[in-house]
């Protein structure tokens, strides 16, 4: 990879780059030697926040740090069906119409936090319900899960990628998305949270503090032991409030379309 970017750039190409994950699973894949060489042969740098603005400033040593600009992540607006009823979801998923239901989206990775979200679950009081769904990216992950949920009548568990079409299902089932990532950049599932009028509950840094801020889910401090048991408890008592967020969060994921983020990248 650095070797082809650096090849581009002797050729006269121009390159952009948009950071979508840069430090990734166990603490990144680019090493301080490759990020400055990377950083300083790429025309632009495209970056989805400020925190990671000033991230990929810093770390990649730029000699223009005027190069990286902030684009947003797009929306799913129009690129995900989104006709089903929650009732009609719950349904489909045998869930029951009363109770909050938690939906962690997405592969399943240890980074994403997903046995320290189904820890916090299983502390909550009686009347909530939680889905998880994703493609196997671990399988001995996987089997721990499993061995961690086993016996619970409360928790779903879909360990297979979800086609686009059926996106929709677990999206409008829940009241809320968790977003438990101890490892991330940037998160398409909460734009795809936001896209269909969810609250969510993540960490309260980086990314997720400059898309979501105080209004659009509950944010937690991650260095905390029991900071996303308090984020989830506080969602499980104020359904209301979840409802507010979740309007919020739509009403600014429509500023988020594909066309405005293609003229900016252009």
């Amino acid at each position: 990879f650095v070797s082809q970017v650096y090849i581009l750039r002797l050729l006269g190409i121009k390159t952009i780059w948009t950071v979508h994950e840069w430090t990734h699973k166990s603490g990144g894949d680019i090493t301080p030697l490759q990020a400055a060489i990377v950083g300083n042969c790429f025309h632009a740098i495209i970056a989805h926040c400020e925190t990671t603005q000033k991230q990929i400033q810093s770390a990649f040593l730029l000699e223009n740090t005027n190069k990286v600009f902030i684009i947003p992540h797009g929306n799913y607006l129009s690129i995900i069906e989104n006709t089903i009823s929650q009732q009609d979801a719950r349904k489909e998923l045998s869930l029951p119409q009363d109770s909050i239901v938690f939906l962690i989206f997405g592969h399943l990775y240890p980074f994403k936090g997903h046995l320290e979200a189904i820890k916090a679950f299983q502390k909550l009081e009686e009347g909530s319900y939680m889905i998880i769904a994703g493609g196997i990216g671990d399988i001995q992950f996987k089997e721990q899960i499993e061995e961690k949920i086993k016996g619970s009548q409360k928790i779903v568990l879909i360990s297979e990628r979800v086609p686009d079409e059926r996106v929709q299902v677990y999206m409008n089932a829940c009241d809320c998305v968790v977003l438990p990532y101890k490892v991330f950049t940037t998160s398409g599932v909460a734009l795809m949270a936001m896209s269909f009028n969810r609250a969510c509950i993540a960490p309260n840094k980086d990314f997720f503090s400059d898309t979501l801020g105080d209004s659009g889910g509950f944010l937690y401090d991650p260095n905390q032991e029991d900071g996303l048991l308090q984020a989830m408890n506080s969602a499980l008592k104020n359904k209301d409030q979840l409802i507010e967020m979740g309007e919020r969060n739509y009403k600014q994921s429509q500023e988020w379309d594909w066309d405005t983020i293609a003229e900016k990248t252009f």
